[in-house]
């Protein structure tokens, strides 16, 4: 049978009577067989050993939590920071092991000329190749992965390529784990130049299996699968428990199957399945020439291995026969002489158990966990060394996401922590400090001022890169990098006048600020920027409507990405957005397209309503969030027809904001009560409720400053005129029309006021208008201005 048909077939045919070099790519998965932890099972042996004394269960859902979302090299990078080199003998426990049935079959395919790429950092590959007499020499330095590109053409037939860096047993002590080492400090930075390059090559000429590996390493490796453009085939294997191994989809399915696992996860993060996410990634970028296949491959090797060692055709046979003969009674006696060496963590103070335990929370961007044990280690620290510790990572969590107003620090209390910094010598803190500040000033609208520091701080980042390096904190560079694009990108992107001008430099911002991300690993904030682009782009597409489906994209891959990390809160965001972007999408379609759009838009809703039932609100009432998701729908249920719900919403939504005092977003629901009235009375009402607002706010100073800094306030107001004049002409409601025209007057002294040409244009259509004899605004002689009601 071919293996087009049977699976099985295609490792059997592997090493038998291969009709093409193959590589394979494996993960820790092959290795569970012979004793040795998988990667979950590898993270929870040692965050158990280091962390807090309630981590120890094996059941503990926080260390399922923190499993879930950062990679071993990930967890022991900053376990590093605490512990130093004694984080390296964790790695101890995979010094041992004995070679099973998945090891001696990629022998066997070395010896075809197939090729091996690995995650793992065991040797038992290198054991099954010395085990029964085939060559074998990896390759996991930098220099070497140079060394071999250097011989072109490449061949890469026979050769094992370990990419985290491998354990050297013949060296003694911690210098056994120099190239880990490397690739511990090199977390953030993706894979070395050339390692990456070898890699990406060998996905461009070879059929790829994957064997016993997640997918789910985004710090290095799946960036390169999805980054690498080949017409080479991709044959995925995922473990299940049966017996039989079968493809279980065609090539045109992988894409709505992660649709529909990110749509579960929507409803229950905690629920993601990660892993087959994942792996449908890389799926999608290779189809059609991709295959998914579940099954236990570990029994078909097994079994493919016990027919080939009958046969006596080969020496190399031979001694794998002996080999699996005498496995089980070897692997026993491992077991027995097993020791732990990880006598060390029980010296581990309290102090530094739950300082580490706070930096992972930090990393995995769960800033409730992390206080908690901050306030935890500054309860068992000793003296004013630790506390300041404690102090120092409190610091760094301003910068990862926005606090309520109380919470956040003032300008004088960042400006005198980057001066302590400085003088302590705790250059990534003061850069920390720095991006603060300059996310306070543009969070307050000071969008030049804050410009103006995040050029400082990229040039402090300059300077200190080499010295960042000295530390061994290179991470930080591309990390900090990618918040400082970030927020250049929304000073520019959706603040400013918002000119077509900044917003493409707020396109470009972000696509610097995403590759940094990439590079430094940091999911999240990656997310957030792909949050903020996709935003820019939808508003840029109001302008040019071919680029919704850019912003679409955009805005899905910050969902899933966001959805990895398993904040809700953060989930809600870019589905918000999405939602946003389907319903311009529903005001630019034509008839015929538009129930679509419709309904994609509904749907959306549902979704973000889902993940805000997931975030846990502080009081029992409604969240600015809540009621924003109910305006949406709102809005949505008058595109329905639905008009009586859509009122009923509509002043919820009113009375949540007149109790907020704010009488702009009270103008906002107005004008959608407005669209909705369907009599004369009705839209009366609504008119006299919504001049007079508009009219308090152009009387009002505080209300003019804001205009300064944000433009988009003011054509909203300018939109709301049009909607209005357009329904007083509708009635002949000749006061609401005078009363219209003198405030696109008043409107046009203040577009003057702050210098907005297209402003000053677009409200000047009022001035055209004869005050007791209106006209419909189509026959003004002057620029008109789409209503959208955004």
């Amino acid at each position: 049978m071919s293996s087009e048909n049977d699976p099985s077939n295609l490792l059997y045919e592997a090493i038998t009577a291969p009709k093409k070099k193959l590589a394979f790519f494996v993960g820790a998965g092959i290795s569970v067989n012979s004793g040795l932890e998988d990667f979950k099972g590898f993270s929870k042996q040692f965050l158990g050993s280091i962390g807090p004394s309630t981590w120890a269960d094996k059941d503990n859902e926080d260390v399922g939590l923190i499993i879930d979302r950062l990679r071993p090299e990930v967890l022991l990078q900053v376990i590093q920071q605490i512990h130093g080199n004694n984080s390296l003998k964790f790695y101890n426990s995979l010094d041992s092991g004995i070679p099973n049935s998945n090891h001696y079959f990629l022998a066997l395919a070395l010896l075809k000329g197939h090729c091996v790429f690995t995650t793992n950092v065991d040797t038992l590959i290198e054991k099954a190749c010395e085990n029964i007499g085939i060559a074998c020499q990896p390759i996991f330095y930098e220099k070497h992965y140079q060394n071999f590109l250097k011989n072109q053409p490449v061949d890469f037939s026979s050769h094992l390529f370990k990419l985290h860096g491998s354990i050297e047993p013949n060296k003694a002590g911690l210098s056994k784990y120099k190239s880990i080492r490397f690739t511990l400090n090199r977390v953030g930075l993706g894979l070395g130049e050339n390692t990456a390059k070898v890699l990406s090559t060998c996905l461009q000429e070879r059929d790829f299996i994957f064997l016993g590996y997640s997918g789910n390493d985004h710090f290095s490796v799946h960036p390169e699968l999805l980054r690498t453009d080949s017409d080479q085939k991709v044959y995925w294997f995922k473990f299940l428990p049966e017996t039989t191994l079968k493809y279980t989809s065609s090539s045109s399915d992988y894409q709505s199957q992660r649709n529909n696992l990110l749509k579960e996860a929507s409803k229950n993060l905690s629920a993601a399945k990660w892993e087959d996410i994942s792996l449908r990634e890389v799926l999608i970028k290779r189809e059609p020439r991709s295959f998914l296949i579940e099954g236990n491959s570990s029994s078909f090797i097994k079994k493919i291995l016990k027919e080939l060692v009958s046969s006596d055709e080969f020496p190399e046979y031979l001694k794998l026969n002996s080999k699996l003969e005498s496995f089980q009674a070897d692997f026993n006696n491992l077991k027995r002489e097993r020791k732990s060496s990880l006598s060390w963590v029980k010296n581990i103070t309290d102090f530094k158990r739950h300082l580490c335990a706070a930096m992972l929370w930090i990393r995995v961007r769960n800033l409730t966990n992390a206080d908690l044990e901050l306030k935890y280690a500054d309860e068992c620290a000793k003296d004013d060394k630790e506390k300041a510790e404690v102090e120092k990572l409190r610091a760094t969590t301003y910068s990862i996401t926005r606090r309520s107003d109380e919470e956040k620090p003032s300008k004088e209390d960042l400006l005198k922590a980057m001066g302590k910094f400085r003088s302590q010598g705790d250059l990534v803190a003061m850069v920390e400090a720095h991006l603060e500040l300059a996310n306070i000033l543009r969070i307050k609208r000071d969008f030049d001022i804050a410009l103006d520091e995040l050029d400082k701080i990229e040039q402090e980042l300059v300077t200190i890169k080499p010295e960042l390096q000295k530390q061994k904190r290179a991470y930080d560079y591309p990390r900090l990098m990618a918040y400082l694009l970030f927020l250049r990108g929304l000073v520019y992107g959706l603040g400013r006048k918002g000119t077509f001008e900044d917003k493409i430099k707020g396109i470009e911002c972000c696509y610097k600020a995403s590759d940094f991300a990439s590079r430094a690993g940091d999911v999240a904030r990656k997310a957030s920027i792909l949050n903020a682009q996709g935003l820019i782009i939808s508003q840029l597409a109001e302008r040019t409507d071919s680029m919704f489906q850019e912003a679409e994209k955009s805005l899905n891959e910050a969902l899933a990405l966001h959805a990895r990390i398993g904040d809700p809160r953060s989930c809600f965001q870019p589905s918000r957005n999405l939602l946003l972007v389907h319903r311009l999408r529903l005001l630019h379609s034509k008839s015929k397209v538009r129930d679509h759009w419709l309904d994609v838009a509904w749907e959306e809703s549902s979704r973000t309503r889902d993940y805000l039932k997931q975030v846990k609100a502080g009081s029992g009432e409604p969240t600015r969030d809540k009621i924003e998701l109910r305006f949406r729908r709102a809005q949505l249920l008058g595109f329905k027809g639905e008009t009586y719900k859509a009122n009923k919403e509509f002043k919820k939504v009113l009375g949540y904001w007149a109790k907020k005092k704010d009488s702009h977003q009270q103008a906002r629901v107005w004008q959608e009560l407005l669209s909705l009235a369907e009599n004369q009375e009705e839209i009366q009402n609504c008119l006299s409720n919504l001049l007079n607002i508009i009219e308090s706010l152009f009387q009002s100073e505080d209300e003019q400053d804001k205009y300064k800094n944000d433009r988009l306030r003011l054509e909203n107001i300018m939109d709301m005129l049009i909607d209005a004049y357009d329904k007083a002409y509708e009635i002949n409601d000749q006061e609401s029309l005078n009363r219209i025209i003198n405030l696109g007057s008043q409107g046009e002294k203040i577009a003057t006021n702050i210098g907005d040409d297209n402003l000053i244009c677009c409200f000047k259509i009022y001035s055209s208008i004869p005050l007791h004899s209106p006209i419909p605004l189509e026959e003004v002689p002057y620029p008109q201005m789409k209503s959208t009601r955004g």
